[in-house]
């Protein structure tokens, strides 16, 4: 990716972290150094859950999805110990479904480890319980990350995408509704920028991001793209829908 590229032309190294998505971020063959967990990858799970294995095996997954978390956030806790400039990017997937962790960080009594059923989103009690714990987590690790920097880091924490309890479930993104357009396209982002309090602005998209951070670290003069958000689902992942509009719209 070109923010891994840059920093490595100004001695960066890049730290990858997996999250067990085969399409995504299981892996990283640029990386300098790919941190990985567990055995079970997405789409050994999707396999299990589909087969007559899946009640034997059930309590194996959620302990890997537990294990796999925990395993991430552990790993960014220990960077600041790797010598040198780094890169280090974390795909965590929490608070996303499955759900296995309670508000503390126990496992659930009734756990929901099923990726892709109906809508996962709906068990609103689960979601709030893993949110509860994710808040928890990150706030745990950003302590830990700043306390052993000699440095102060960049940190960036940012969802890839919002809830969708307001539709039916992977299959009513094809068809979105302006209210599940809003759910979905509205993401937490939260920035620690060392001596750069005015880097960004109260409204930004991904997109501009990173360009804003080189442009006040490393002036490097990135032109800032328009903040336009595009909407697609799984069966037609390039078939974009300009939503900008109905995402900036309020509750």
């Amino acid at each position: 990716n070109a923010v891994a590229a840059f920093l490595r032309t100004k001695g960066y190294s890049f730290i990858h972290i997996s999250s067990g998505m085969v399409e995504m971020t299981d892996r990283n063959p640029y990386a300098d150094v790919d941190f990985r967990n567990g055995r079970l990858d997405e789409f050994s799970m999707l396999t299990i859950e589909s087969s007559a294995l899946y009640p034997f095996l059930r309590h194996q997954i959620e302990a890997q999805e537990r294990e796999r978390v925990l395993y991430s956030f552990k790993k960014l806790s220990e960077v600041p110990e790797l010598a040198g400039p780094k890169f280090v990017f974390a795909h965590v997937l929490v608070p996303h479904p499955p759900f296995v962790f309670g508000p503390n960080g126990e496992r659930r009594d009734d756990p929901n480890i099923r990726l892709y059923e109906e809508n996962p989103w709906l068990l609103k009690d689960h979601y709030l319980d893993q949110v509860r714990f994710t808040n928890k987590k990150v706030l745990e690790t950003v302590d830990k990350i700043l306390a052993s920097s000699k440095i102060p880091p960049i940190i960036i924490f940012q969802g890839d995408h919002g809830t969708a309890s307001s539709g039916g479930g992977y299959k009513g993104l094809e068809a979105p509704s302006d209210l599940l357009i809003k759910e979905r396209m509205k993401i937490f982002a939260a920035y620690y920028l060392p001596n750069q309090n005015k880097v960004i602005p109260d409204e930004i998209t991904p997109i501009n991001a990173f360009r804003r951070i080189f442009n006040a670290y490393f002036d490097t003069g990135l032109e800032l793209l328009p903040d336009t958000s595009f909407f697609s689902h799984y069966e037609l992942p390039f078939d974009f829908i300009d939503v900008t509009e109905k995402a900036r719209a309020e509750f």
